[in-house]
């Protein structure tokens, strides 16, 4: 009789890719195993200088996503998750555990401790566990020098929230690390696996922002964010509710963005557009006719201008906001007393140029309200 602790991995498109790895006859595989599931083990190839440790891909007879092999060839996988909720952005969970077996008496586990260790990763690809970066393309950014760290009679259980801030292939590749086995002995470590994560664009845009000069210097380019909102095709929408689907993304320096085949949830198919700033103080606009939504023929979009100056949100450019400018004059968003938004440009210092902004699009609307 043998076991394993269960953990599902969830993924819009995966490619596994890895050498011909397998377990030792003991900790061999149950025959029925629960969804996707790495699982650490010891394999039957041997490392340089004796046992090594090794990795397997779990396989369910009722999971579409089944491997009837372990760790020979790549597979893709079927798409199965759209993202975490309302976002959209490219989002999988992936978990970990350890193989057990029964030695008559309990159930023993096959490897006493083990560090994760991250070797690389695409920029712009981070792996989280709950609010803490455990692998990133920098390992300075991660809170353990890409390396995670499993200990005995601890919880070999985890979930790790991996995730990429725009559309496009992603990889990560991993070694097990200074493996001790379920006696004590120390173990070679494994080979070396990659995942590699896709999700692919299904729509292009282009956000124009007149008067907007902030300069995006965080890392991997996610310091202006618009909130997409994807309605049906050829309706007059008036309030973002009547949206079908709506996706944060990151605007490039350029105003370009693409939305990430996370919606899949949306058929392929016309739709109207429409996007609202939540970086820069910018009224909602909406796409004049319809676009596709397609991951084989993205459509390709230029919206009219988002005017800039609505600093309360209420969807009108107002006495209000330009109240607001004339009191915070002088003030920086790192002042006593700034009001959030008061920064119209994103010059970092309200001025004049803000004045003068707020003025030209006093009277100005958003063509759908929050």
């Amino acid at each position: 009789m043998r076991r394993q602790r269960s953990f599902w991995l969830a993924a819009i498109g995966l490619v596994l890719s890895v050498a011909n790895t397998g377990l030792q006859a003991q900790d061999s595989p149950p025959p029925d195993t629960h969804l996707d599931d790495l699982h650490l083990g010891r394999s039957i190839l041997p490392g340089v200088t004796g046992p090594a440790a090794g990795i397997w891909f779990a396989d369910s007879g009722t999971n579409p996503n089944r491997l009837n092999e372990w760790l020979a060839t790549p597979k893709t996988l079927i798409p199965n998750i759209n993202g975490p909720s309302g976002a959209g952005r490219l989002y999988y969970n992936l978990g970990t555990d350890i193989i057990v077996f029964f030695d008559g008496t309990a159930y023993q586990e096959v490897l006493q401790s083990a560090t994760m260790l991250g070797v690389s990763l695409t920029p712009g690809l981070e792996i989280w566990r709950t609010s803490s970066r455990w692998f990133a393309s920098n390992p300075a950014r991660s809170v353990s020098n890409n390396q995670f760290f499993y200990p005995y009679l601890g919880s070999w259980h985890h979930h790790f929230g991996v995730r990429a801030f725009r559309p496009g292939t992603y990889t990560f590749t991993f070694q097990i690390v200074n493996p001790v086995a379920h006696n004590g002995a120390p173990l070679d470590p494994s080979q070396l696996y990659t995942i590699t994560f896709r999700n692919r664009p299904v729509m292009n845009g282009t956000v124009n922002l007149p008067g907007w000069v902030a300069v995006d210097n965080t890392p991997d380019l996610i310091g202006n964010q618009a909130r997409v909102f994807i309605f049906a095709a050829n309706s007059q929408p008036n309030s973002e509710s009547q949206a079908l689907r709506y996706t944060d993304v990151y605007l490039n320096p350029d105003g370009t963005f693409q939305i990430p085949e996370a919606l899949r949830d949306i058929p392929d198919g016309e739709y109207r557009i429409g996007v609202r700033p939540l970086t820069a103080t910018g009224l909602a606009t909406l796409l004049p006719g319809n676009v596709a939504l397609s991951v084989v023929t993205p459509g390709t979009f230029v919206l009219p201008d988002n005017h800039i100056g609505d600093i309360n949100r209420d969807g009108i450019i107002d006495d209000e906001d330009f109240n607001t400018v004339v009191q915070n004059q002088g003030r920086t968003p790192s002042s006593s007393g700034y009001t959030p938004g008061s920064d119209v440009d994103g010059s970092n210092l309200v001025d004049g140029v803000d004045y003068d902004r707020v003025r030209l699009n006093q009277g100005r609307i958003s063509e759908f309200f929050p």
